[in-house]
């Protein structure tokens, strides 16, 4: 089964963490669940966005984008009305504080928080929350 209990420090019991075996880097992970959401959920494809936090740029850079809104540690993917936040990772990949916090803010205000490392553990994760959100109507 991929959801996992979360033995990650600091991060809250509330947040569901999937695993389902190697993975490739986030960036081409993520494509490949927006491609499958495209396919098989397009009302869920046309609510998901993604908020661009990552990446090396320069100080000004960072600086116009905060000035502008982008805060550290916010969600990969986010659906616009609906309770449903997503941070992919590959494999190794791990944590930062910020993100930690993010993501416990989401699940202690009701959200379904999902940590997924790849493609196929954020499939699961969706299928996990539209039972989740149809039980809740």
């Amino acid at each position: 089964m991929p959801l996992v209990k979360s033995r990650i420090k600091y991060l809250s019991p509330l947040v569901r963490v999937y695993k389902c075996g190697p993975t490739k880097k986030e960036t081409p992970e993520q494509i490949d669940y927006v491609s499958w959401l495209k396919i098989n959920h397009p009302v869920l494809r046309a609510a998901v966005f993604h908020v661009p936090n990552e990446g090396n740029h320069t100080k000004g850079y960072r600086s116009t984008q905060s000035k502008m809104g982008l805060s550290p540690g916010i969600p990969d993917l986010l659906f616009w009305c609906l309770p449903f936040v997503i941070e992919m990772k590959a494999a190794s990949g791990s944590l930062k504080e910020e993100q930690k916090l993010r993501l416990n803010e989401a699940a202690e205000d009701g959200q379904f928080v999902c940590l997924c490392y790849g493609a196929e553990a954020a499939k699961e994760a969706t299928a996990d929350f539209l039972e989740w959100y149809k039980e809740r109507k």
